[in-house]
């Protein structure tokens, strides 16, 4: 009996769609974009269902991010001491504020005269804070970190790096030859002092910088 019953739905469903393609066939543009549903009809309900998901993902990773950053500048308001500062930076290092925060902990280092961790802060914040003022100044100060716990070499390299950089704004490749210059006759290398000197003359910088390099002469 549901044999039979089977065999009738499917034959009227094959007469129905069999009606159909000749209603189709008749009715011209609306016939050829029925036909064309119905043989991609499969397609067109996956394409629709991945753009709906697609969509659904793209709103609820916008509203993870304002959520994310709503808490980190809440994290960041609250910030008291050195202790909950290190804490800021473990959970938001990579961000730009997770760098400002690094800068302020290597200023804090630099001031206790800590400079194994001040230029450790320093480099950390150049890192997040990317192709930014901020992060070529961070720059200048792990230099003369560097240099201050014993690695002179190395922190006159980086100062060095600052100063024949030509995409670096006058102002901080100024301050940079005179920190090369400070910490370089200080330390009797004279002849680096010269070569400094000479070369910032040939730069595009302030005539107050250029007067407080000459005068470490």
């Amino acid at each position: 009996m549901f044999a039979l019953l089977h065999i009738t739905i499917c034959n009227c469903m094959v007469e129905v769609n069999n009606k159909m393609d000749e209603s189709i066939s008749e009715n011209g543009l609306y016939g050829r974009v029925c036909c064309f549903f119905q043989k991609h009809s499969k397609r067109i309900y996956i394409g629709l269902g991945a753009t709906f998901l697609l969509i659904l993902a793209i709103i609820c990773g916008r509203v993870y991010l304002d959520f994310r950053l709503a808490r980190m500048r809440r994290d960041y308001a609250n910030l008291t001491d050195n202790a909950s500062k290190v804490l800021f930076v473990k959970k938001y290092g990579k961000t730009s504020l997770g760098g400002l925060v690094f800068l302020d902990l290597g200023n804090d280092a630099f001031s206790r005269k800590d400079y194994k961790f001040s230029s450790s802060y320093y480099q950390s914040a150049e890192k997040a804070l990317g192709e930014t003022e901020f992060a070529l100044r961070a720059k200048i100060l792990r230099a003369i970190s560097l240099f201050n716990s014993g690695n002179r070499e190395r922190g006159l390299t980086v100062l060095n790096e600052v100063v024949h950089d030509k995409l670096v704004d006058g102002n901080l490749r100024a301050e940079a030859a005179y920190r090369y210059v400070c910490c370089a006759a200080g330390s009797g290398e004279v002849d680096k002092v010269n070569k400094i000197v000479q070369y910032s003359k040939g730069l595009n910088i302030p005539v107050r910088w250029q007067g407080r390099i000459e005068t470490e002469l």
